[in-house]
């Protein structure tokens, strides 16, 4: 196969390494070597740092870093050429980034899998006789099959790459039987863009007819950044295909295709979307003037540009604002306003960013708000916040802080412990200031995931004992003044932003009991979380309910399916609620709770408001008649 080494943004912003990766991937055997190309214009207009999403700020902030500029690639690009051995292909992420790669007369150009939505760049892609590589990662088979109408007719060579967007994937999720598939169903070459650990699912790809095999390439695996961890490095790049695992469980076949929650999170983070050009105004019908297509790919993907053309807007839509279906006046939702009350026998919250604080405050009236905080928010000017003092309010706290510091309190590096208690601190003292705003003198619910992590094995029960006592002793040095901890459950696999780890502490039930009664902490049961949980380790759903909630003071209430799909709407996914509303009552009757639907907010709170009106109509924790 035509193998190549995928550098990406894996030199962190240094023309030097980005020079020293291309000679070591050909010596190491790489038929091409690949890189990154952003125009200026990657993110929608106007300032919205801080209203991003977790995912979406943690990439913007990685781009604006390690990016190369377009004077630098071409640098790097003579130097290429200059050193021989190696083609030269580049991902245009834009149009200005296309025109450009054009002009440098590159061997290939690559669309990632985060613009196969993106049909404006397609067509301009495929509209010249430079070759034109796409990959089909974060979409469903539709969305693949609306991509290859525009690709297969165009004036270029096209090869089409499977993969899986998630850094990185687990084994299971490869589905590298698809590889067939879509070489039956487009008729070109079609290869394997490979983001698993150690690649190997770069065998069994060549033996299901991958033609080109793309495996990302860096020189130190500890860098920062997504892609370092899943990379090779010069010695496993030149040995990539000769070692293989677990073989049966990566080539099944799933057809239609549908995205991975790891994927949905990049595509989120990565993908663009349909946001407004300038300032419209209700009543106004939009033109192609007033539409941009932009990160991150929170609203209307881009394909469907050309359908709302035309369309008469039901609200004022702010400069970058995203555009959405009920934004359209004849679709008109009812998500502009107040959203009908509920009431359950326990306390119920909406959980709110600052950024839609005052949207999602105003539409429910809860019993109390849920602030989730990103790293990023620790410096946010909280006295534009229009706090509600009239409330309470309830904070999560970051999973992840700059450098790709996922917090771990049980960690047995000292000094990356000592660093996550300075981080848990420092947001401590961001709460006490927001208490402050509020009028609140009391104290404070905050919910945390408190760590516990390895990045490919399991601890030993030796191992997880030495690290209860590494948790205790962080516990001690943590600033608790007004704050009331309680430690979130985990699942046994999480995506961070910056990857897949495996967690040992609050995963299993029994155990997660246990470490709560040793250590005196509360909890808050995330009910996806634990239903991963006991799908992986084998426990009944009803068996953990009873285990932890006499432990719990608080709910994430979100529906979970199989052994990695979290966040799903209530009904969406196998979580029996009626015998987990039966033992709440019994087991934990004063336990608050929230519904955490992944992408909930969305439409000023509609996953939110559908949560609690299916809760309600399920009879989930009733009040007395």
């Amino acid at each position: 196969p035509y193998v190549i080494a995928e550098i990406g943004l894996n030199h962190n912003g240094s023309i030097e390494s980005a020079k020293q990766l291309v000679d070591r991937a050909a010596r190491a055997g790489a038929n091409a070597v690949k890189f990154q190309a952003r125009g200026e214009d990657l993110y929608r207009p106007g300032d919205h740092y801080f209203s991003e999403d977790l995912s979406a700020q943690y990439v913007e902030r990685l781009v604006d870093r390690f990016s190369l500029s377009f004077d630098q690639l071409k640098e790097v690009f003579d130097h290429a050429r200059a050193a021989g051995g190696v083609d030269l292909i580049c991902t245009a992420w834009d149009l200005e980034s296309l025109a450009f790669l054009r002009e440098q007369k590159i061997d290939a150009i690559k669309i990632a899998s985060a613009d196969f939505l993106n049909h404006e760049l397609l067509k301009s892609a495929v509209d010249g006789l430079t070759p034109v590589l796409a990959s089909t990662g974060m979409c469903t088979e539709i969305e693949i099959q609306k991509g290859l109408e525009i690709l297969l007719n165009g004036a270029c060579e096209v090869g089409l790459l499977h993969c899986i967007s998630s850094y990185p994937p687990d084994k299971g999720d490869l589905n590298l039987g698809y590889i067939r598939h879509l070489a039956n169903s487009s008729g070109c070459i079609v290869g394997y863009s490979s983001h698993e650990l150690h690649g190997v699912g770069i065998t069994p790809a060549i033996a299901l007819g991958a033609k080109i095999i793309e495996r990302h390439f860096t020189l130190d695996k500890t860098l920062e950044g997504t892609d370092h961890r899943i990379s090779s490095d010069p010695d496993e790049f030149a040995a990539l295909c000769t070692s293989i695992r677990d073989v049966s469980q990566m080539v099944n076949l799933r057809v239609p295709r549908t995205p991975t929650q790891g994927e949905l999170l990049n595509r989120e983070a990565l993908a663009k979307s349909l946001v407004a050009a300038r300032p419209l105004r209700s009543g106004h019908t939009l033109t192609e003037q007033d539409i941009a297509i932009r990160s991150p790919g929170r609203g209307m993907a881009p394909y469907l540009k050309e359908s709302v053309l035309g369309r008469v807007l039901g609200r004022d839509i702010p400069l970058g604002d995203f555009i959405y279906d009920g934004d359209l006046a004849a679709e008109r939702s009812s998500s502009g306003s107040r959203a009908s009350d509920f009431h359950f026998s326990c306390a119920w919250g909406i959980p709110v960013r600052y950024h839609d604080y005052d949207v999602l405050s105003r539409r429910f009236r809860p019993d109390f708000l849920e602030v989730h905080l990103s790293a990023a928010d620790l410096s946010f000017p909280i006295n534009s916040v229009s706090f509600r003092q009239d409330i309470e309010h309830k904070f999560h706290t970051p999973d992840l802080f700059t450098g790709d510091h996922i917090i771990d309190l049980a960690n047995r590096d000292d000094a990356y412990r000592a660093m996550s208690i300075n981080w848990l601190n420092k947001t401590f003292d961001h709460i006490r200031s927001v208490l402050d705003r509020c009028g609140n003198s009391e104290s404070a619910i905050v919910i945390a995931s408190l760590g516990g992590f390895t990045e490919e094995t399991p601890m030993s029960r030796t191992e997880m004992a030495e690290a209860t006592v590494r948790l205790a002793d962080s516990l001690t040095q943590l600033s608790l003044s007004r704050i009331t901890l309680l430690a979130q459950t985990l699942p046994p696999l999480p995506w961070y932003l910056g990857g897949r780890r495996i967690c040992n502490l609050f995963v299993d039930p029994e155990g997660t009991a246990q470490l709560a009664e040793e250590l005196g902490l509360r909890i808050c049961l995330d009910v996806a979380h634990t239903f991963l949980s006991c799908q992986h380790l084998g426990v009944p759903e009803e068996t953990a309910w009873r285990v932890l909630l006499p432990h719990t003071d608080h709910l994430h209430v979100v529906d979970a399916s199989g052994s990695s799909n979290e966040g799903l709407n209530i009904g969406d996914g196998e979580v029996n609620f009626y015998d987990l509303s039966r033992l709440i009552q019994r087991h934990a009757p004063s336990a608050s709770f929230i519904p955490e639907i992944w992408q909930g907010h969305r439409n000023g709170g509609e996953g939110f408001e559908t949560a609690l009106n299916r809760l309600a109509s399920l009879g989930f924790c009733p009040t007395a008649k």
